[in-house]
């Protein structure tokens, strides 16, 4: 999104309607994602597959302590971090999140994290710097987003 805002700034193109249109690309993409949970969810529990079975489904009664505690904050939060904001809608379907509770958290989400990143690509996109230097705050952002997932398996491979 950082990114989209840079280009944004150097091409001119109205930033006011890419928010726009990149949230609502957001909220349908959550929709469809919570709704393919919803239904697959289903014929995942029903399966008698070995790896779906063993695998995939050991930790769903987990999955939806983790969802009843923390789901809104979860869908909010999650929106931030790559990989994990494409599969927390179709949990969230898989699980049976109350849709009341589920449509108000990805909107709220979408807001902070279109408005934060393509904002702010978007101020200083053009400051000369930032336009010099791009492809290391890029890596940088990359990387920052990585750290949680790092600690977290590194600390996971300790307590084994």
């Amino acid at each position: 999104m950082f990114s989209v805002g840079v280009i944004a700034a150097s091409a001119n193109i109205d930033v006011h309607f890419l928010v726009i249109l990149l949230f609502c690309a957001a909220i349908i993409g959550n929709r469809i994602s919570f709704y393919a949970g919803k239904f697959l969810g289903c014929e995942l529990r029903k399966s008698k597959n070995y790896f779906i079975k063993n695998h995939l489904m050991r930790d769903m009664p987990q999955a939806e302590r983790f969802y009843q505690r923390h789901g809104g904050g979860a869908i909010i939060i999650g929106r931030f971090f790559p990989i994990v904001r494409t599969y927390i809608p179709f949990l969230a379907g898989v699980v049976k999140m109350p849709l009341v509770i589920f449509v108000k958290n990805p909107v709220a989400g979408a807001v902070l994290w279109i408005s934060l990143f393509v904002l702010t690509g978007y101020f200083v996109g053009e400051i000369e710097w930032v336009k010099n230097n791009y492809g290391l705050i890029f890596l940088v952002l990359i990387f920052m987003t990585v750290i949680p997932f790092l600690i977290n398996i590194s600390s996971g491979i300790k307590k084994k």
